[in-house]
């Protein structure tokens, strides 16, 4: 993704909505000011939920895809741009196949509190059964 922004097949920032809006909308709070891209990862959403709902473990998952920005190619004032986006698109199911993570869309999901935590009682206190059998309370002073 860092490649794709450096030669500029991407932005950091949704351009093209402010600028098709002649800078009137489409970005942060539909004004003009062009909205940040963030992008997700999946150790960074378990991450979010974990810390949101620690009591409990969760199944998670994940759709990945391509979605080649051929507007965005289109409107491009250099020809290799426009001609790099319709050779992108027609190249995509191979890209698919070898390298499925690294397209541009991604989807994510879980089921919250599949079970509880091991280290937690059905009352959510600590299991002293569970914390006994992995550490000695002698060993720490």
């Amino acid at each position: 993704m860092r490649a794709a922004i450096r030669v500029g097949l991407t932005a950091d920032y949704e351009l093209e909505p402010a600028f098709l809006s002649g800078g009137a909308g489409g970005g942060y709070r539909n004004g003009p000011i062009p909205n940040y891209v963030y992008r997700w990862t999946e150790r960074e959403f378990e991450k979010t939920l974990c810390s949101y709902a620690p009591t409990h473990r969760h199944t998670f998952f994940y759709d990945y895809g391509y979605g080649i920005p051929l507007q965005r190619f289109a409107m491009a004032r250099r020809a290799s741009y426009r001609l790099a986006g319709y050779a992108l698109s027609h190249t995509v199911r191979i890209a698919e196949f070898l390298v499925p993570k690294q397209g541009n869309r991604f989807a994510f999901g879980a089921l919250k509190n599949t079970t509880r935590q091991p280290w937690l009682t059905e009352s959510l206190q600590f299991n002293d059964e569970y914390l006994t059998g992995k550490y000695d309370k002698r060993r720490y002073k």
